[in-house]
């Protein structure tokens, strides 16, 4: 549902299902197993001129999944500002949000299971980027991000961007990025004794990227983008025998790595 005029506009979407999934072992069924939710999403978009916007929006999902000995439930609330801007050469964006999560997860099946079963975890975030138009060819985006969550400190996320656009017809780009998966619930609290401890000190895993590329229409009948890039790996999750290649194993951040290639259509 869509509500309001230009000034103001008003957005409501949800979704609801239900699945069934009967499971046969041998000759025997077992009812009952499948996956249900709910979800609802509600946004508010306020202009406040040909430049300016600000934007609420707030999110809720509930999920649950049934199958022969496992239940795995997760409820998420999330809830974010945006203020989009300008000035003179600049154009600005800045806002924050947070999302908290409710999980469940009871294994029946095998040895693998969540301790606590139960745990509710917390992302918060703040943002800010400001494109400038350094000439009428030539513009710089840089921005940064700043987020905590339950299981790690405050990551710092800067992006840097850089285009140049000589005619209509040709851009050139670079950019540099960091980013991070922060730790889940599976790698600091996934157990299965004796063959895997928890592993209470997993830290995010971090990623930075460098960019490159053309994107244009060299002739009148063609168009063509080229990028290259090379993103540098730490901390990836490995699995760490203990001591003398004794068991338990744990997960840990015991892995580095780097990926370079060229992406290229016409």
């Amino acid at each position: 549902m869509d509500l309001g005029s230009e000034e103001s506009a008003f957005t409501l979407q949800g979704d609801i299902f239900d699945t069934d999934s009967d499971v046969f072992r041998g000759n025997e069924m077992f009812p009952g197993n499948g996956e249900k939710g709910h979800n609802i999403l509600a946004r508010w978009v306020r202009r406040l001129g040909d430049e300016s916007s600000f934007q609420v929006q707030a999110y809720y999902d509930d999920f649950e999944r049934d199958f022969l000995g496992v239940r795995d439930a997760l409820q998420t609330f999330d809830l974010s500002g945006q203020y989009n801007g300008s000035a003179g050469r600049h154009r600005f964006v800045f806002g924050a949000g947070v999302r908290t999560t409710k999980d469940a997860f009871i294994n029946n099946l095998n040895p693998f299971v969540l301790v606590p079963e139960r745990k509710r975890l917390w992302i918060v975030n703040a943002f800010a980027q400001d494109e400038v138009r350094l000439s009428d060819a030539l513009y710089l985006t840089a921005g940064v991000k700043l987020e905590q969550s339950s299981f790690s400190g405050v990551e710092v996320l800067p992006n840097v961007r850089l285009a140049w656009q000589p005619d209509e017809r040709t851009l050139f780009w670079s950019a540099v990025s960091r980013a991070v998966r922060t730790p889940s619930r599976i790698d600091r609290q996934l157990q299965a004794l004796p063959i895997l401890a928890p592993s209470t000190n997993f830290e995010s895993e971090t990623l930075t990227a460098i960019e490159a590329g053309y994107r244009g229409q060299p002739t009148d009948s063609t168009t063509l983008s080229v990028s290259f890039f090379y993103n540098i790996y730490d901390d990836l999750r490995t699995t760490e025998f203990a001591p003398g290649g004794m068991l338990p194993v744990r997960l840990q951040n015991g892995l580095e790595g780097e990926t370079y290639g060229v992406e290229a259509w016409a």
